[in-house]
């Protein structure tokens, strides 16, 4: 029979070293309740929840009550428990998965060419100059300052764009125009992009890992890991699509999609466990050139493309998002529990955010500008366009946890970058909105929230 005395001990024992069943156990429910909570307070505020969700790890985590302990017993996550990667990975591969149900070609031919042209164009322009900046940087100070992996990594992250604020200050505001219409599948594009760049920049890192850099390494390694993620999420794909037609309950499609992309994750990790390489070791115990692997995040964007054009009356979207809410949840928790206090005072840590920041807006703005030129858009898009893309938290700061092992301290860039495009995005969208002639209204007046008391922040929550 089990006894308090025991759950207490395993919770004890766990708490402490965060690997024990109950331990584990312990971390999730911590995560998930201070995370909910703190994300309600968010939302009271008028701030995205995820904002909420990032404090509550910040707080729990082990620079603040997590470095805290009475008897043994720690009063929030453990080092251990934030360090296992794989919560992570599956989190986000379901976050991948959603974009790509989103991202399909019906979706891409009623956005239109305009949409996808400005976003290619803005989002290159922003790794591009983000990305060269760094790495000149990095050449210039033989790496002291930051290092080459690290500056592409961080390159590849500054295409994603957050589309929370846009969300906001359109509901707020009641904005409509050309500007309004455009910003959001935009966005939803620029996310797309950032991941795949990120996987692509992913899987050429390990070319500079120590072992010398050579064209099996940086070249053909890569390059098979792109095609074959892209393959064999294809093939899941279809796969899955016509398994779901089988099933006609919404309930057992949702199970068949979830198994689906645990099998990507699943096999991601198994081949990267493998340790395959292009060229093997020329001796026991050395060291191959080319590793290769499959990219889980790569597998279940277009996993989710090819499954909804094949199954194009799924409707699975809402009850998978349902399923995987707490998944987000505590992903986004152990990102700010990750986050180390002392990282937002480190001198080269603000300086490559300071080059970061600038160089994103230069790509975000003179990009957009570029593109809307190239497809002949309006005076107003050309110049306010470019603006709106730059919030940037949820998919940035979530590819960021992922190569947390990469950038170390630099993963403070990303948070400090957040949190400037974040306030400053805020106000210059409703700056170039109104100068658009695109706001008609604030639905934060006294007069509308009673005329509509029903108005939510956030597109894809529950109202509460």
């Amino acid at each position: 029979m089990i006894t308090n005395n025991m759950i207490m001990a395993a919770v004890h024992d766990g708490a402490v070293a965060g690997s024990g069943n109950g331990g584990i156990i312990f971390m999730l429910a911590l995560a998930l309740l201070v995370g909910i909570c703190f994300g309600k307070l968010a939302k009271l505020a008028h701030l995205p929840s995820v904002t909420g969700y990032i404090l509550a790890g910040i707080i729990f985590g082990p620079n603040l009550l997590g470095s805290l302990s009475a008897g043994g017993f720690t009063f929030g996550l453990s080092q251990g428990f934030i360090e296992n990667n794989i919560l992570y990975v599956i989190a986000f591969s379901f976050i991948c998965f959603s974009l790509g149900i989103e991202i399909k070609p019906k979706t891409i031919f009623s956005l239109g060419k305009k949409a996808a042209a400005i976003s290619l164009v803005q989002s290159l322009s922003a790794v591009i100059l983000t990305g060269g900046a760094l790495v000149i940087v990095a050449v210039l100070s033989q790496q002291k300052v930051i290092t080459i992996e690290v500056a592409l990594i961080l390159g590849a992250l500054a295409a994603a764009s957050a589309p929370t604020a846009k969300y906001m200050i359109t509901r707020q505001y009641r904005t409509e125009g050309e500007i309004t219409d455009m910003m959001i599948p935009v966005v939803a594009l620029d996310d797309v992009f950032g991941i795949v760049l990120f996987s692509i920049i992913m899987s050429v890192v390990p070319a500079f890992d120590g072992h010398g850099v050579s064209v099996y390494s940086l070249v053909f390694a890569p390059l098979i890991e792109i095609v074959a993620s892209i393959a064999a999420g294809l093939a899941l794909g279809i796969a899955l699509g016509y398994l779901t037609k089988v099933f006609k309950i919404q309930s057992a499609r949702v199970v068949v999609s979830i198994a689906f992309i645990l099998l990507a994750v699943a096999a991601a990790e198994l081949l990267s466990e493998a340790h395959i390489y292009l060229v093997p070791a020329a001796a026991e115990g050395g060291h191959g050139e080319g590793h290769i692997g499959l990219s889980a995040l790569l597998m279940t964007i277009f996993m989710g493309g090819a499954f909804s054009f094949v199954n194009h009356e799924h409707g699975i979207r809402k009850r998978l998002d349902s399923w995987t809410y707490p998944l987000f949840v505590v992903f986004f928790v152990l990102a700010g529990a990750r986050v180390r206090l002392t990282d937002f005072i480190e001198p080269l840590v603000l300086l490559v955010a300071v080059i970061y920041i600038v160089f994103r807006f230069l790509g975000k703005y003179f990009g957009s500008y570029a593109g809307a030129a190239m497809i002949r858009e309006s005076k107003n898009m050309r110049r306010f366009l470019g603006v709106t893309l730059l919030p940037q938290a949820d998919v940035a700061i979530g590819l960021a946890a992922l190569a947390a092992d990469v950038l170390l301290k630099m993963q403070g860039v990303v948070f400090i970058a957040a949190i400037i495009f974040e306030i400053a995005g805020h106000v210059l969208i409703r700056i170039c909105l109104k100068k658009a002639g695109e706001i008609h209204g604030d639905i934060d007046s006294v007069a509308m929230r009673i005329r509509r008391p029903h108005v939510v922040y956030l597109k894809d929550e529950e109202k509460e």
